[in-house]
């Protein structure tokens, strides 16, 4: 069985290949009483009553007429997989090390990219700066530090939290950009691209509002630059964010030609929101991908996500602003396009089509279409913003007064329409 930093996906310079061998001709028994008659293989138990945490003594069970001995047994290599003692105690020969490396591979492959991020960096750091010192080199190793790492990220939930701080973000697309370069392992540069190519769709949105930079050349190439690593997260989320872009700009008829490309895209044979490991819809994610494509490429093929919005983002629509004003949301993509193809068509005077859009989006509500549980409320709430837009006071506050009645997770800013909705309707009453 592999182990080590090879098998948890990290090919960092200098890595070697750790290779643990396990004998299935030994069993190894918590108490002398599990012991199970007859004896058919050599069977040790473990003795833990020691004052070395994590570590053992063997001790090798025998006949003797009838009777059962129990005697130490030293660290041999081709008995235990791990036959590793403190190097700092006399009696360090006879001790096992517990190896839990099955299960440390389990958790470090479930890892968001932050705390892979930091197990990295805390490796290169035990070797290119501790391990240099000769007053303390090999007073630390990388498995003292990922046991600190697992403590730490049981405590306390390590992730990247959403900046304002557009200077922070592209510290990160430089730091995500030297990882990619410096890395070998296959797992992690894909995975350091897709953090790249996420960052950049938090970093478009802290650009400045495209309606208002004119022909400033510099941030129009900004904004190329990050839209089109953004399309490359997954099949949909990125486009919206294109498509938004061009709504903000006035480009109805391009936002409609994205629009209607995202919607193509968003079928049932796709994943979205898929986190149980029982997932039926793990199933149809390996029906779309194979072996030889990279992370990257199933992303786009098979991955819907829905599409965030950063808090002051530049690319949510002003009928829309009011959502983005605290705290970043996330939307729905079938959701935010048919809200998007109501905007353009109302802007452009078709009733028609403004009517059409606006039905898809009911129906979309109504039937939670791709629509995940904690987003509904929100999904009501942009469907009440459109009804209100149409002036039908009436639906619009049905919608809101419906998201603020959804279970569990509910929409921040139905109360605030509602309230205000419920003051111009007071006014009118009044005159």
């Amino acid at each position: 069985m592999s182990s080590g930093s090879l098998a948890e996906g990290f090919d960092l310079p200098g890595s070697d290949i750790d290779i643990m061998y396990i004998d299935r001709n030994v069993e190894v028994i918590r108490n002398v009483k599990d012991i199970k008659y007859p004896i058919q293989s050599a069977t040790y138990v473990m003795e833990t009553y020691i004052t070395h945490p994590g570590f053992t003594i063997l001790k090798c069970i025998k006949h003797n007429n009838g009777e059962l001995l129990v005697e130490p047994c030293p660290c041999h290599p081709w008995s235990c997989p791990v036959p590793i003692g403190p190097k700092t105690v006399s009696d360090g020969h006879f001790l096992w090390r517990i190896s839990f490396s099955v299960a440390e591979k389990v958790l470090v492959h479930s890892f968001n990219f932050t705390q892979l991020l930091c197990y990295g960096l805390l490796k290169l750091t035990l070797k290119h700066i501790i391990n240099i010192n000769d007053e303390v080199k090999e007073l630390l190793c990388s498995y003292f530090l990922k046991t600190a790492l697992f403590w730490v990220s049981e405590e306390e939930m390590i992730n990247c939290t959403a900046s304002t701080d557009i200077s922070s973000y592209y510290k990160r697309l430089a730091m995500t950009k030297s990882l990619i370069k410096s890395e070998s392992s296959t797992f992690l540069i894909d995975l350091c691209k897709y953090y790249y190519f996420k960052t950049s769709q938090y970093l478009a949105q802290l650009l400045p509002p495209p309606n208002t930079i004119g022909n400033n050349y510099n941030i129009r190439k900004c904004y190329n630059i990050h839209l089109q690593d953004c399309i490359k997260t997954d099949a949909v989320s990125g486009w919206l964010l294109y498509a938004s872009f061009y709504y903000v700009t006035g480009k109805f008829s391009v936002t409609l030609i994205l629009t209607d490309y995202v919607l193509s895209r968003c079928s049932p044979d796709m994943v979205f929101g898929c986190s149980e490991p029982l997932c039926k819809l793990r199933n149809i994610y390996r029906q779309n991908v194979n072996s030889t494509m990279t992370l990257n490429e199933k992303m786009k093929v098979a991955i819907i996500s829905r599409v965030m919005y950063c808090k002051h983002s530049s690319l949510i629509p002003e009928e829309l602003q009011l959502e983005v004003e605290r705290s970043f949301i996330f939307y729905p993509p079938v959701v935010m396009s048919h809200c998007l193809r109501f905007l353009c068509y109302h802007h452009l005077g078709d009733i028609f089509n403004r009517q059409q859009a606006l039905r898809d989006l009911f129906l979309t509500v109504k039937e939670q279409y791709l629509i995940p549980f904690d987003s509904l409320s929100d999904s009501l709430t942009i469907l009440g913003v459109c009804y209100e837009i149409l002036g039908d006071k009436d639906t619009a506050h049905q919608c809101y007064d419906g998201a603020l009645h959804c279970d569990g997770y509910k929409s921040l800013t139905a109360e605030k329409r509602k309230s205000k909705l419920d003051g111009n309707l007071r006014e009118i009453c009044s005159l």
